[in-house]
């Protein structure tokens, strides 16, 4: 089963570290008895004619008219959340769940301000040691230059992170 599929969030979401997505499935899963008992009223009033050739045809009757809009409104609201679920599994891709995408790009920001607070104790050192301009110590400008490059790796990241995360949380705080 793919990663996109309703069956696939449905079954997912009875799991406890995925209870943020408990609503959702829940509201599709009332969206879709409420379509299917619509399905139900409509066929009510269906019944088969015989036709003069002897060929069976479907006829609705007269008060099918009342049922359409019901239908049609329960078909439109199944579809939306249909496709909530499938944004909401876009959004978190090869993610398990908004935690694990927020434990990601944490990681990411932990991992600069790691290398931040590097280059800011080489330079007190530097200081220390009497260098005046710390900042062309070579320790300092190797740890200035590795911090440097991991953010601007990972500023792509975690900008798309941030958005994805946005996003999930959105779907999901909808219902």
């Amino acid at each position: 089963m793919t990663k996109t599929t309703t069956e696939y969030f449905l079954n997912r979401s009875k799991e406890p570290k995925h209870a943020d997505e408990s609503h959702l499935a829940e509201a599709f899963v009332r969206a879709d008895r409420e379509l299917g008992e619509q399905k139900i009223r409509l066929l009510d009033h269906l019944s088969a004619e015989k036709k003069s050739d002897g060929k069976v045809v479907p006829v609705f009757d007269s008060g099918v008219e009342d049922v359409l809009p019901d239908l049609e409104r329960a078909n439109k609201e199944a579809a939306a959340v249909n496709d909530n679920i499938h944004a909401y599994l876009n959004a978190l891709g090869d993610f398990d769940s908004v935690q694990a995408m927020t434990e990601r790009m944490l990681r990411l920001k932990r991992t600069a301000d790691n290398l931040d607070r590097d280059v800011a104790n080489l330079s007190k050192q530097a200081v220390t040691r009497g260098i005046e301009r710390p900042q062309d110590d070579p320790a300092v400008m190797d740890a200035a230059v590795k911090r440097d490059r991991v953010v601007a790796e990972s500023s792509a990241e975690v900008a798309d992170l941030q958005k994805r995360i946005s996003r999930a949380k959105e779907i999901v705080e909808g219902y």
